[in-house]
């Protein structure tokens, strides 16, 4: 016969609180943060000479608006990131 004394007491045990903040923070030392920062650094600047290239030669291409639909989705995310950026305090880093 088995022994039900750990299954019982590990139903007893009061599961850990899901914490719903934790799902949605990003935070400022995660994986994620150190990976997009690049990503948006070279897009800012990209996108400067894109647009500026663009508005000197307007063409009415399609290929000309990939980019520009591809910039604006990094800045979509990256204004959605700032939002759930974890809070830090002045001072703190």
């Amino acid at each position: 016969m088995e022994n039900f004394s750990t299954a019982k007491e590990s139903i007893d045990d009061e599961p850990e609180e899901f914490d719903l903040m934790k799902v949605f923070l990003i935070s400022e030392k995660g994986w994620f943060r150190a990976i997009w920062k690049p990503i948006e650094l070279i897009s800012c600047l990209a996108s400067s000479y894109y647009y500026s290239w663009y508005m000197a030669f307007i063409v009415e291409d399609v290929t000309f608006e990939i980019p520009a639909i591809v910039f604006e989705s990094i800045f979509l995310i990256s204004l959605i990131n700032n939002f759930l950026k974890e809070y830090t305090p002045d001072g703190e880093t």
